[in-house]
Parts: structure tokens; sequence; C-alpha cells
């Protein structure tokens, strides 16, 4: 993989993330007991792994919004969401030409990009779901 295709691949991956997070934030509102607005503002600057905590926690008509294995699926993705944004340009090894030394990076970013777009789309889906249960 080229670095052009790289930047591309990761901008795409980033933004699913940024979904992600938006989705979470946007169950956890309309989950909790107060109107959407208030909920949402509790919860805006939440990170990953506190949304992922408060759906965990959730007593209310959301509590089984994910399963099981799709939260440890969402948590091991957290997890990979941080070398992406914080360390993936520093931890690579890139040739002279721009590729991708290792191919298993390559790989690992076009798998990490495909789960995170499916989650996206979950996620979004199980958001319009609570919605309408909460007539919002």
């Amino acid at each position: 993989m080229k670095l052009d295709e790289f930047r591309q691949k990761h901008s795409e991956l980033i933004e699913n993330y940024q979904f992600i997070e938006m989705h979470l934030e946007a169950i956890c509102a309309t989950s909790c007991k107060m109107p959407f607005y208030e909920g949402l503002k509790t919860v805006e600057r939440s990170n990953l792994t506190e949304l992922l905590n408060r759906i965990n926690k959730l007593e209310t008509k959301a509590e089984n919004v994910l399963s099981k294995e799709e939260k440890e699926a969402l948590a091991a993705m957290i997890k990979r969401r941080n070398f992406w944004t914080h360390n993936c340009y520093t931890d690579l090894l890139f040739k002279h030409n721009g590729e991708l030394k290792r191919e298993a990076d390559a790989k690992r970013m076009l798998s990490d990009l495909n789960e995170s777009a499916k989650m996206r789309k979950l996620l979004y889906e199980r958001f319009m779901q609570i919605k309408d249960l909460a007539n919002i």
C-alpha cells in the first residue's frame, strides 16, 4: 500500500470511528431518563471507553442494545482505534518509495476499516430502533 492510499484509508477509518462515537453518544442520550438533548449534554465529552461503560450499565429500554459479542468487538475496536489515532504514523514503517514495509500492516488497516464500517452501520441501526421506541 502506497502512502497516498494509506492516508485515504486512514481518513476513512477515522471517519468511521467518529461516527461510531456519535452513535454511541446518541444511544446513551436516548436511553437515559431525561430529555434527549439534556442526555446528550451529559455524554458529549465522554470518550469511547466511557460511552461503552455507560451502555454496559444502562437500566432502561436499551439495556440490551448490544449483545455481549458486539460489546466485546467494540471494546477491541476501541483499542485499535487508539493505535490508528495516536501512533500509526510513528509506529508503521514505510519504504523510501512510500509503500508500507509490512504487508500485514496494510491488511490490518483494511480489516479495521471493514470492521469499523460494519460497527458504524450497526450502531446507527440500533440508535434508530431506540429512537423509535423513545418517540424522539
